[in-house]
């Protein structure tokens, strides 16, 4: 399957994988920079592990689930700015420069408030409940390997997203 990959800010680390499925062609069209809220459901994937991070994106991916990722919390900041995802995909341990975890970053700053959010760790299911709950995210799931699950996590909040709209 084709894909169009783009970088933001000359950072390698940021990139943004966009393809839709229409039958046996591929769409390359989409801009998650530009794209207009109402009609197109970027996911951002938040994880410091290279390898966690492309398994989940080619996953979703595959799944026809447009997606950006970041490694960083510097990197999940600017694309949160630049291309308002529907649903991010966050890594808890992820941390800012300031070693502040980029989960009571993104919490200050109303983001729980404005875009669904998916916990997403190898801590245990009560740690994730209890985190979701706290920080008012829309779900948790545990680091398992199974692109199955994630896939239907994340269809089911853009799902959810989509009956709001």
């Amino acid at each position: 399957m084709a894909a169009e990959s783009r970088t933001f800010e000359n950072d390698d680390a940021i990139a943004c994988q966009t393809h839709s499925q229409r039958g046996t062609e591929t769409d390359n069209t989409h801009d998650p920079t530009t794209c207009d809220p109402a009609t197109c459901n970027v996911v951002l994937v938040v994880d410091d592990s290279p390898t966690i991070l492309l398994f989940v994106k080619r996953a979703l991916e595959q799944a026809g689930i447009h997606t950006c990722a970041a490694r960083t919390a510097s990197e999940a900041i600017a694309l949160i700015s630049k291309t308002k995802p529907a649903l991010i995909l966050l890594d808890m341990s992820i941390e800012g420069d300031d070693e502040e975890p980029l989960i009571q970053r993104l919490s200050r700053d109303g983001i729980f408030q404005r875009t669904r959010v998916i916990l997403y760790s190898n801590r245990v299911e009560s740690v994730l409940q209890a985190a979701a709950t706290r920080y008012g995210a829309s779900g948790y799931l545990r680091k398992s390997g199974n692109a199955r699950e994630v896939i239907a996590a994340v269809s089911t909040e853009l799902a959810r997203l989509a009956d709001t709209k």
